[in-house]
């Protein structure tokens, strides 16, 4: 029996198309990755926002919490003086 993948796009339900595919080396394993998109450029526009808009949003958590730990660390270095 043969079995199909489906890899619909989140936003419009059409079949992604596949871009790229390569495979990368990590450790001993062997990793194949695949790049697909929604073959409405407009929908795949949205997306690609989307996802740099959840990126930029997680990257400025990420500097406030580096922020935060390194106040942490000059108060109670300054704690211990």
């Amino acid at each position: 029996m043969l079995s199909t993948i489906s890899n619909p796009c989140v936003r419009c339900g059409k079949e992604r198309i596949v871009l790229k595919t390569w495979t990368a080396l990590v450790g001993k394993a062997q990793l194949t990755y695949t790049d697909t998109a929604c073959p409405d450029s407009d929908c795949q526009k949205v997306i690609n926002d989307e996802i740099l808009a959840q990126k930029t949003k997680r990257e400025e958590i990420e500097a406030k919490k580096a922020k935060d730990k390194e106040e942490r660390a000059k108060l109670l270095a300054s704690a211990k003086n």
